[in-house]
């Protein structure tokens, strides 16, 4: 072994990390495969047609209120098991709160149309509308889960957060359409802004 410029001891060294690897793998395998893996599916599974039901992609409320109890959720489950979430998981229930009184602002043109004139025409727009605190909550939360999506988990729970991740976008693009109704800005068609 002199040559590789590798320990004398390295070979063994390698043996124990594939012994310990495809023990560790194996031991994975049969979790999966074992009743409790395929409950853990089954309702990631059933977790994955609720968000992705037809009914509850037109509904902003609806996003906002499922996507903030699947973080308080998480709070309850993982955080106990891993209390390096926790702040993550607190900071998306403040990009929340931030969301949903964006949320209500919009929804009364006249106050919105005073808030938006405080801010610098032509500067942060997406869409001919401006880049608020919604936007900034959201652009943060769908971060946040892209990564954990790139986490080690099992494929069902990725598909779950992948879906949650599409759920988020669709209401930042629901946001977008009441800040145009309150400014009184006409869509244009399917078309990018530039």
């Amino acid at each position: 072994m002199e040559k590789t410029g590798l320990p004398s001891d390295a070979p063994g060294f390698i043996d124990a990390i594939a012994s310990s690897f495809s023990v560790n793998f194996a031991v994975y395998v049969q979790k999966e495969l074992s009743r409790l893996g395929r409950q853990l599916d089954n309702s990631q599974n059933e977790i994955l047609n609720l968000l992705k039901h037809p009914n509850n992609l037109r509904e902003l409320d609806l996003l906002i209120l499922t996507e903030e109890f699947l973080i308080n959720s998480e709070i309850g489950s993982y955080a106990k098991l891993d209390p390096q979430i926790l702040p993550s998981l607190e900071a998306a229930l403040v990009d929340f709160s931030v969301i949903k009184s964006s949320t209500a602002t919009v929804r009364e043109p006249e106050k919105y149309q005073d808030a938006e004139t405080t801010h610098h025409p032509k500067k942060r727009l997406q869409s001919g509308v401006l880049i608020d605190g919604c936007h900034d909550a959201v652009n943060s939360h769908i971060a946040r889960l892209n990564n954990r999506l790139r986490s080690i988990a099992p494929a069902s729970e990725k598909k779950v957060t992948a879906q949650r991740i599409a759920n988020t976008r669709l209401l930042k693009n629901l946001y977008i359409e009441l800040q145009k109704k309150a400014l009184g800005i006409e869509d244009r068609g399917k078309g990018r802004s530039r």
